[in-house]
């Protein structure tokens, strides 16, 4: 299992709409959990394989949520 932290504008706040992004992410075969974090901006997203950047923030975007960029963290 990896993480990575997708980070939200920081005006956003994704932890407000963490059950809807966990939804939306979960379309994606390797994404297991959606997470919170300590920042309102941040959420972590646990996977298997290599984190698909590019996926996710294309699936936000259709759903109209837009995430700025993804942090890859050690594996859990």
């Amino acid at each position: 299992m990896n993480t990575s932290d997708l980070r939200f504008p920081p005006s956003s706040n994704a932890a407000a709409q963490h059950a809807r992004i966990r939804w939306e992410l979960f379309i994606h075969n390797d994404v297991q959990d959606v997470l919170l974090t300590l920042r309102r901006d941040t959420l972590r997203v646990v996977h298997h394989g290599p984190a698909d950047h590019a996926g996710w923030t294309a699936t936000l975007a259709d759903a109209g949520i837009g995430a700025d960029a993804t942090q890859e963290r050690l594996p859990a």
